[in-house]
C-alpha cells in the first residue's frame, strides 16, 4: 500500500509512468459515469490491499469524453482513487467496491464541512440498495492495506 501510495502521488505529479488502464468490453461489466468535471481517476485492480494502480490517458480520461464513462469489471473488488478541484482545493479520496454486472452507476464527488468525499449512486441518481455495490471510502494514507474510514 506504501508504494502504491507514493508510486499515485508521483504519477500524479508527473514523475513516475504507472500502467494504462484498459477497460474490459462493456458486456457483464460495470459502467461508472463521473459527475465531477476535470476529475483524474485511477483504477486500483487489486482493491483488497490498495495495489495494482493503473491510469487513464489524456483520451481515455471519462473527465475528458463527452459521456464521462468508464468501465470496471464486475462482480471483483477494485479501488479507485480520485481527485478533484473544489472552491477550497484539491480533494483527493480513496474507496474500494465491488460492482454488479451489466450495472450503470454515478460517482459523485462533495465537499462538505472542511471534507471531500464521494457518493457511488444508480445511474439515475438514486441511492444505491444495500447490495448494489457499496463503496467503502479508505483512509489514503494507510499503509499496509486499505482501511476502512
Amino acid at each position: 500500500m506504501k508504494l502504491t501510495v507514493l508510486l499515485l502521488a508521483a504519477a500524479l505529479a508527473g514523475c513516475v509512468a504507472i500502467p494504462k488502464y484498459v477497460p474490459p468490453p462493456a458486456s457483464g461489466n460495470a459502467r461508472i459515469t463521473v459527475d465531477a468535471p476535470n476529475a483524474g481517476i485511477s483504477v486500483l485492480m487489486d482493491g483488497e490491499n490498495c495495489a495494482d494502480a493503473r491510469m487513464f490517458d489524456k483520451e481515455d480520461n471519462p473527465s475528458a469524453r463527452a459521456d464521462r464513462t468508464f468501465t470496471v469489471e464486475a462482480n471483483r473488488k477494485i479501488g479507485l482513487y480520485t481527485q478533484w478541484m473544489n472552491a477550497r482545493g484539491m480533494c483527493k479520496v480513496m474507496f474500494t467496491a465491488t460492482l454488479k454486472p451489466d450495472r450503470r452507476y454515478l460517482l459523485s464527488g462533495q465537499f462538505d464541512g472542511g471534507k471531500c468525499f464521494v457518493t457511488l449512486l444508480n445511474a439515475d441518481g438514486t441511492p444505491l440498495g444495500d447490495s448494489d455495490g457499496q463503496l467503502t471510502q479508505v483512509d489514503f494514507g494507510a499503509f499496509g492495506g486499505c482501511k476502512a474510514k
